[in-house]
């Protein structure tokens, strides 16, 4: 685990030199990522590669990265774990290959040595891979299967600059601090910026299970390595459940292997006690498990993640947020974030007391709503796809609906009267925060971001993609879900709060062969009236009492924190003119929510965004 950062200079670069500093100011910029070593490589090429360690399996320094294969002059940097490492290289030495560490960057150069760009099929895990081919004298640019490890890059005045974090690419100085419309419109839609935006224009995200390669004629376009094939399958219920478990109880097994002590958060939910079970049964060390409660919580979500504590036997580790715990605590958290978010503050936490533990590594139920079908069964937008459908066979009926919306001008009427006209399911508008009327009211750049369509970019391929679903709307919310609103926001958070303390959040519900076998199982083995998620607690065998318990979660309470942690803060934002936003709005928000009329999501989503903005210079 560690970040990476790297410049890459085309033939179209004004200078073959790399400016004196631009490197070491974007590995300092990822510092917090860890400090257990820092790599560097300058080879006779036109690349320059630094990268951040933190040991966590191979504890020797024979790991060290940038790792060079002196056969074929490969060299890797790499951020992440590959679960699988231990069958690839026994499968790499029976075609001759000698391995001199237990890393796995050095089983990546094999794989790629051995596959070519097919090597990246062949990966289990969770990464981030910059590695320069040495013969062919080219840069391959990758990420995982489902996004978990973050890679952004940028192509300014003929050099490619790629890291692990948007502010490593600021801090090179190579890049210009200017927002980007697209990014900004998608942030306020979502409450955080679409992949593959950023709010800075020219810094993209590079989408999950994709490649780039790039030589110093040109810099190629993103291609997939891999595409969840979401045709149903045939079977009994119970066959396929069966081995939804099997690869359930498998994955979890594999995002468990460290040489460090292993830990979870565990919130007493569904999904954060399947874990921690299934983790007691895969092995009897130790393991600790983490707890976030706050005074006027529900007693029984307390009780519960202290009965699963003691019923896996963890050493485990409750810690209760006061008012004066979090006023001590969360200044520093908006610093942590790599991008601003709606979410995050939760992991911020939990991850913040796990890593006072001395815990390097933590496993965490992300993703069990997404897909194994938490929010109610996905009611909700259900209701809404039912709604469009409707529309579009009547258009008529849509007239009315606009009209109301006007008149009321609240958010779930705006949202449901764009329906007959919106060209994407209608899942995308049901996570919206500010509705397309608002943005396009409130805002001053809603005329470029407009006439850059970012919907049509982020979200076409992806609606497209799910028609293989066929009539399952189940299945099409998931598989939305997944590469949206998971990947967006919550990996986003995961990735940025986890590593603001130097602690890898695992999610082994996100290894790419579970998502897929679930995605193909019917919709409908996913909803139970008799509880929820009944397929991942039936795998798990958790207790009847727990899958039939509300969903919860580390839920902070953020009118609280609003109030007592950054009221100043709030107010003087608010009420100070934005080169942003038009006349008075913020204002008008700002006493919305006084008055209880404006939810406390408009103001945290507005507030972040500043804060980042100005905190990175993007705007005065």
């Amino acid at each position: 685990m560690c970040g990476i950062a790297g410049i890459f200079n085309t033939n179209l670069a004004a200078s073959e030199v790399i400016p004196e500093g631009a490197l070491s100011a974007m590995v300092d910029a990822l510092a917090h990522r860890n400090p257990d070593g820092i790599g560097t490589v300058a080879p006779t090429s036109p690349l320059r590669l630094e990268r951040r360690r933190l040991a966590i399996f191979d504890l020797s320094q024979t790991d060290d990265q940038p790792m060079t294969d002196r056969l074929h002059g490969d060299i890797l940097a790499f951020d992440g774990n590959i679960y699988n490492s231990k069958l690839l290289r026994q499968e790499l030495e029976t075609h001759g290959h000698v391995f001199h560490t237990k890393s796995d960057s050095e089983v990546i150069l094999k794989a790629y040595g051995h596959w070519q760009l097919d090597f990246l099929s062949h990966l289990r895990g969770i990464f981030a891979i910059a590695l320069w081919d040495g013969a062919k004298q080219r840069l391959i640019l990758a990420r995982d299967h489902m996004g978990v490890k973050p890679l952004y890059y940028a192509f300014m005045d003929g050099r490619l600059v790629f890291a692990s974090e948007v502010r490593a690419i600021l801090a090179s100085g190579l890049v210009r601090r200017e927002l980007d419309p697209a990014g900004l419109d998608s942030y306020l839609a979502y409450g955080s910026e679409q992949e593959p935006f950023t709010l800075v224009n020219g810094i993209r995200s590079l989408p999950a299970a994709t490649y780039l390669c790039c030589d110093q004629k040109s810099i190629g376009d993103a291609n997939a390595f891999w595409e969840p094939d979401l045709t149903p399958l045939s079977g009994t219920p119970t066959s396929l459940a069966d081995l939804a478990a099997d690869r359930l109880r498998n994955a979890v097994a594999m995002h468990m292997t460290s040489e460090d002590k292993i830990g979870a958060f565990l919130s007493g939910g569904i999904d954060s006690s399947a874990i921690v079970t299934l983790m007691r049964q895969a092995s009897s060390a130790d393991i600790h498990t983490f707890t976030v409660v706050f005074p006027d919580q529900c007693p029984d979500e307390r009780r519960q993640a202290a009965a699963t504590a003691e019923r896996c036997q963890t050493i485990h580790t409750e810690l209760e947020i006061t008012t004066e715990e979090m006023q001590r605590r969360l200044p520093k958290a908006l610093g942590d974030y790599d991008q601003p978010s709606i979410d995050g503050l939760n992991t911020w936490l939990v991850a913040a007391i796990a890593s006072e533990t001395g815990l390097k590594a933590a496993l965490s139920g992300i993703g069990g709503d997404e897909l194994f079908v938490g929010y109610d069964g996905f009611a909700q937008p259900r209701r809404l796809l039912r709604l469009q459908r409707l529309l579009k066979r009547f258009p008529s009926l849509a007239l009315p609906l606009r009209l109301v919306a006007r008149l009321r001008g609240r958010e779930a009427m705006h949202k449901v009267a764009a329906l007959a006209s919106w060209p994407y399911s209608a899942y995308f508008l049901n996570r919206q925060i500010f509705s397309e009327a608002t943005r396009l009211a409130a805002t001053t750049c809603r005329q470029t971001a407009s006439a850059q369509d970012w919907p049509a970019i982020a979200f076409r391929k992806l609606d497209a993609a799910t028609k293989a679903s066929g009539d399952d709307d189940i299945n099409r919310i998931s598989f939305l879900e997944l590469n949206t609103y998971l990947r967006s926001t919550l990996l986003r958070d995961a990735d940025q709060t986890g590593m603001a303390h130097g602690l890898e959040i695992r999610a082994p519900l996100l290894d790419h062969k579970l998502v897929e076998h679930m995605l193909r199982c019917p919709g409908q083995m996913k909803i139970s009236s008799d509880g929820q998620k009944p397929m991942l607690a039936a795998a798990a065998g958790l207790p009847r009492a727990i899958g039939q318990q509300p969903k919860r979660g580390f839920v902070l309470p953020y009118d609280q924190i609003l109030h007592d942690v950054w009221q100043e803060e709030l107010a003087e934002t608010f009420n100070q003119p934005s080169p942003l936003f038009t006349a008075n709005v913020l204002q008008n928000w700002w006493l919305g929510y006084q008055e209880g009329n404006t939810p406390w999501t408009r103001i945290w989503t507005v507030f972040t965004l500043l804060h980042w903005l100005k905190r990175h210079r993007i705007i005065q």
